[in-house]
C-alpha cells in the first residue's frame, strides 16, 4: 500500500499596513472605501494620529492615516494598496497601547452558530475580528461567517476588556 499524500488544505491571510495617500480616498468614510476594496480584503484596524482604532463605518480617512488590511491573496492586497496609498509596515503593529491582539477559543454554546455580524461582547462596544482560524485555515472575517465550536478568533480589543471577551467566547 502506498500512503496517500493530501495537498495543502490550509489557507492563510496576509496582513498589510497602508498609509492613506490617494486623494480619492482622503475625506471619505471607511464604509465608502471598504465598498471599493476587493471582496477578499477587509480593513481590520485604523490608525489616526497616534491612536489605533477599531474600524467603524463612520470613520473619515485623512492623509497619513494608516489602515491594516487582511486579505486572502497578495494580488487583492496590492489592488487595495493602489486604491488607498502606499505600504507602511510597523505603524500599527508596533503600538499596542490603545488596542491589542488576543486569540480566543470558541467553546461556549451561546457563541457557536453566531455570525460575525451578530457578535456582541457584553459591555464591549469596540472590537475588531482580524481572522477566524478553523482547523488549519485562516478565514477572512466576513459578516456572514458563522462561528463553529473549536474556532479560534483573533480579535483586536482594549486590554481592559480581555477577560470579558475570554469569558464570552
Amino acid at each position: 500500500l502506498k500512503p496517500t499524500v493530501l495537498g495543502e488544505t490550509g489557507t492563510s491571510l496576509a496582513l498589510r499596513e497602508v498609509v492613506v495617500r490617494n486623494k480619492q480616498v482622503i475625506g471619505r468614510s471607511l464604509a465608502e472605501v471598504s465598498a471599493q476594496l476587493p471582496s477578499s480584503v477587509r480593513i481590520v484596524l485604523v490608525r489616526q494620529g497616534s491612536q489605533n482604532k477599531v474600524p467603524a463605518s463612520d470613520i473619515v480617512l485623512a492623509e497619513n492615516d494608516v489602515v491594516a488590511l487582511a486579505g486572502e491573496s497578495e494580488e487583492a492586497l496590492d489592488k487595495s494598496r493602489l486604491l488607498i496609498g502606499e505600504t507602511a509596515a510597523g505603524h500599527i503593529t508596533m503600538d499596542r497601547g490603545d488596542v491589542d491582539y488576543f486569540r480566543f477559543f470558541i467553546s461556549k454554546p451561546s457563541v457557536v452558530g453566531v455570525s460575525l455580524a451578530d457578535l456582541q461582547i457584553p459591555d464591549v462596544q469596540e472590537f475588531s475580528v482580524i481572522h477566524v482560524r478553523r482547523g488549519d485555515a485562516d478565514l477572512l472575517p466576513r459578516s456572514d461567517l458563522v462561528l463553529e465550536f473549536g474556532d479560534r478568533v483573533g480579535v483586536m480589543i482594549r486590554r481592559e476588556h480581555r477577560e470579558t471577551a475570554r469569558k464570552y467566547f
